[in-house]
């Protein structure tokens, strides 16, 4: 966020007023104690606004330099939150082996991120792997908490952090904290799910799996756009 220390106005006065020092000297010619007047004035107004631009510079140099070390702290609260995401975007056996795999790797935490983005965007969910998490209610539990998590981090970013965030890192958050409102919708589904099969013996449909499947795929894509912005 640019904060301008001297006023606009100010400056547009000043300005205004060395051109018109100079108009002035140069339309008297009677009188040349006049005409030193007006080109003394001149000067004196242009180191004023020389000296004015250099204070605003100098203010500006050492405040961003003061927050420099806090915006990387917002940073790297986008990078945890991403890479929880990942951990709970696991849905298939083979995610889950080049998860590990790449988080062993001697790479900082948003390019092991970024390294597991690409192989997830080239995986295949396997829905037999899905059904897994609908008739367990603890893994069901385990990924509600896990989206509820998230979605609570991401909404504290964007309330105490909003006057430093870009726009674009504004509207990364915003999207992405909507799709994991609809995961936890989704999640709100497999309990019911998982009752009318347990009660009910009524047969799971794949169609809410392939919901699942792709919603997951399409948090992950927002979630990329936002380790963009860091």
């Amino acid at each position: 966020m640019n904060k301008n220390y001297i006023p606009r106005w100010l400056l547009l006065i000043l300005i205004i007023s060395v051109i018109g020092s100079l108009l002035t000297y140069f339309l008297i010619s009677n009188s040349p104690k006049i005409e030193d007047l007006f080109i003394n004035l001149a000067a004196s107004l242009f180191e004023i606004l020389i000296t004015l631009f250099i204070i605003d510079r100098i203010i500006k140099y050492y405040e961003k330099k003061e927050w420099d070390a806090f915006e990387k702290i917002i940073s790297n609260q986008i990078i945890d939150i991403i890479f929880t995401l990942c951990n709970y975007s696991n849905i298939s056996s083979k995610l889950w082996e080049q998860y590990l795999q790449i988080f062993k790797e001697e790479l900082d935490t948003k390019n092991k991120i970024a390294k597991y983005i690409e192989f997830f965007r080239s995986s295949e969910i396997e829905i037999d792997y899905l059904k897994q998490i609908v008739v367990n209610e603890h893994l069901i539990e385990f990924f509600t908490n896990g989206y509820k998590g998230i979605h609570q981090s991401l909404d504290d970013i964007f309330r105490l952090y909003s006057f430093k965030l870009s726009a674009e890192q504004s509207i990364q958050i915003i999207n992405l904290k909507t799709k994991v409102t609809i995961l936890l919708s989704i999640m709100n589904r497999f309990y019911t799910t998982n009752f009318a099969i347990k009660e009910l013996n009524i047969p799971l449909e794949d169609h809410l799996l392939n919901d699942f499947k792709e919603n997951v795929k399409e948090t992950i894509f927002v979630a990329s756009e936002l380790l963009e912005t860091v």
